[in-house]
């Protein structure tokens, strides 16, 4: 069955996930174990567009995400430099 095309006996549509999304997914995977926070509420802020019936994230999410991400390395790099310095004292 060819799930990229309407399938005529039920008149559903089929999408796949296109590689940013995975690459999304994967990534808030990462971030949700890191953090030990739920990963389904991670999920849930996934926002998609259809294109010939593949599912990509919106530019909105993709610069949202991307700035959460550098937010978060950015905040980890300043703990790890309060705890090399606290450890030196």
């Amino acid at each position: 069955m060819n799930t990229t095309e309407n399938n005529p006996k039920t008149d559903r549509q089929f999408y796949q996930l296109g590689d940013d999304v995975l690459v999304a997914v994967a990534k808030l995977l990462q971030v949700a174990l890191l953090t030990g926070t739920n990963a389904i509420d991670h999920f849930r802020t996934i926002r998609m567009e259809a294109d010939k019936h593949i599912l990509h994230c919106t530019p909105e999410f993709q610069a949202w995400f991307d700035r959460s991400i550098n937010q978060l390395l950015e905040d980890a790099q300043k703990i790890q430099a309060e705890v090399v310095e606290d450890n030196s004292n």
